[in-house]
């Protein structure tokens, strides 16, 4: 935590330098404010102090230049010149010419000095003044900034102590009140997980209504708001997928009509709706080849209407249409549901009997020739009288396929129909059976 606070991308310490450039900055002109002060004040101490000299030593002054006595005058001088704050002397007569003695060290003038002058007279009996002298004490920077190095000094480590304070009071206020909530803050943004947005909310553990709450808030809002469109996302998905899947379910179901409807005409006479020659196949191949597997009898009936040439042409082909569906029905009554009743085309129908041997399929071709030749088929009022014939053939062992055995019936077709029609016959061999 703290490498991060003190690291050079942090925007805490790049803001707490900021801060302390411009208190230091203030520190620093307030601290020269106050030594400037310090000395001018200093300075003044100085030249009081070089004032109240005056009284002290103008009495010795005055005697010793009243009765001209140089050796006392030079002791004078030199006392003056110990004090710490003198750092020079000048004893000057009216004319400008100085009273010390050459040898005697008064100090020099310089650009940072200054001085206090007096002038010393003496009454006489008249109660008239003589003028004796012009006395100068001088003093410089020097002794000012030798009194106020030292205060300067406490000043300059205050300054110091304060900015350290100072500094480690902003680290710690920006490590509470700033670094830490923001830690936090980024913390969360890394650990978002849009699969819990309902369950995140930011808490920074903020007193104040501030920019730092402000910022809480906001974050907060932008997660009921993302967690809102979420929502409203997986429930337009959710939507999407169930108007899809019932889409989806609609076509199957279309598909899987249409394959039925494809297959029924696929396999169906669209006239009579029994099955045509190519299911008939497909059936009658299944049928022989599970025939062959139990040695069970598998007998075939070829059936042809008698003279139907002569009903389309006296009553016309809707009336034939409509017999050959009446007989469709009529004849589906009197079979199994095993059984295999198909239309070849035009007035041609086959039966396949599923373990029916011939002589018990004569006894079903006999059945269907009575009932038809006793039934009457009305079309427009007209009553319209059919028979037909039947070719009766019985499987072999030594059948390649189905189409032996619908060749050997067709055969016995052949010979009903030569031998009269409305009759079966059954295929033998070459011989012949009514």
């Amino acid at each position: 935590m703290a490498s991060n606070l003190f690291s050079f991308d942090s925007i805490a310490l790049r803001l707490l330098k900021r801060i302390f450039l411009i208190y230091f900055s203030i520190t620093l002109i307030m601290t020269f404010a106050h030594a400037y002060s310090e000395y001018h004040h200093t300075k003044d101490v100085v030249k009081s102090e070089l004032k109240e000299i005056e009284g002290t030593f103008t009495p010795a002054l005055r005697t010793a230049l009243w009765a001209v006595n140089e050796k006392q005058l030079s002791s004078i001088a030199n006392g003056i010149l110990q004090l710490p704050f003198v750092t020079g002397l000048k004893i000057e007569n009216g004319k400008g010419e100085s009273l010390i003695p050459g040898s005697l060290n008064v100090g020099e003038v310089d650009a940072g000095s200054f001085e206090y002058s007096f002038d010393i007279l003496q009454s006489t009996l008249n109660d008239q003044y003589v003028y004796l002298a012009k006395v100068t004490f001088l003093s410089d920077s020097q002794v000012v900034f030798d009194r106020v190095k030292f205060g300067f000094l406490i000043i300059a480590i205050n300054a110091l102590m304060k900015s350290i304070i100072l500094w480690c009071l902003f680290l710690w206020v920006f490590k509470v009140m700033l670094y830490k909530p923001m830690q936090k803050f980024v913390g969360e943004l890394h650990s978002m997980d849009f699969d819990s947005l309902d369950k995140r909310r930011l808490n920074l553990g903020l007193e104040h209504d501030d920019e730092l709450q402000s910022l809480e808030n906001s974050y907060n809002q932008m997660l009921e708001t993302l967690q809102q469109q979420k929502q409203e996302f997986v429930d337009a998905q959710q939507s999407y997928h169930r108007e899809l899947e019932r889409k989806v379910h609609e076509r199957t179901h279309e598909l899987e009509l249409a394959n039925q409807q494809l297959s029924f005409y696929a396999s169906t006479d669209p006239l009579t709706s029994i099955y045509n020659r190519r299911k008939f196949f497909v059936l009658a191949e299944k049928y022989r080849a599970l025939a062959l597997r139990n040695k069970h009898p598998l007998s075939l009936l070829a059936l042809d209407l008698d003279h139907f040439k002569h009903i389309n042409d006296e009553y016309g082909h809707a009336a034939g249409d409509e017999v050959l569906v009446k007989f469709t029905l009529l004849v589906g009554q009197l079979l199994r549901e095993s059984d295999i009743f198909a239309r070849f085309g035009g007035e041609e129908f086959a039966i396949l009997l599923e373990n029916t041997s011939s002589e018990d399929a004569v006894t079903v071709a006999q059945n269907i020739i009575d009932v038809v030749e006793g039934q009457l088929f009305e079309f427009e009022g007209h009553n319209i009288k059919v028979t037909v014939s039947v070719g009766i053939a019985e499987m072999m062992m030594a059948d390649e396929g189905i189409g032996a055995l619908i060749a050997r019936a067709d055969k016995a077709l052949y010979h009903a129909k030569e031998n009269g029609r409305n009759q079966h016959f059954i295929y033998d061999s070459g011989q012949a059976e009514l």
